[in-house]
């Protein structure tokens, strides 16, 4: 709900508060959740990316006919250049894709983000029809 640069330095600042907490003894150790803050000042950033790519994708190619959709949350299981493998959380039991990507979406994200939205079986394959979220 904020612009890059703002994501970018939230996981920067959080860092200080946290060694405080440790230099005052509120905390025995922070390492692994500034590791966390640290890759979060990337990867947030990154995730709003790989959000507007997706949207902008889905606007240009969504198909005005499709079989049923899912509408799940999905995490990342597989990626290669321009193409990335679901696995929805609660709505299907098996992995989907390969799903067209842009490359540079596959270029920003991770294994394992959570992507919310509704893919479709379009002929023989499966595309992304809505996206409403992307959440490293």
């Amino acid at each position: 709900m904020c612009g890059k640069d703002l994501m970018q330095a939230a996981g920067s600042v959080t860092k200080k508060p946290a060694k405080w907490l440790v230099k005052k003894g509120y905390l025995a150790g922070t390492d692994a959740a500034q590791e966390r803050a640290g890759a979060a000042a990337k990867d947030l950033p990154n995730a709003q990316e790989v959000l507007a790519l997706l949207a902008a994708a889905v606007d240009q190619t969504a198909p005005p006919r499709h079989g049923d959709a899912i509408e799940d949350h999905f995490w990342i299981e597989k990626i290669e250049p321009g193409k990335l493998w679901l696995k929805p959380i609660t709505a299907h039991p098996d992995v989907i894709g390969p799903i067209h990507v842009p490359k540079r979406v596959t270029k920003l994200c991770q294994p394992m983000w959570d992507i919310g939205g509704a893919v479709a079986k379009v002929g023989d394959q499966w595309r992304l029809i809505e996206v409403w979220n992307v959440t490293p």
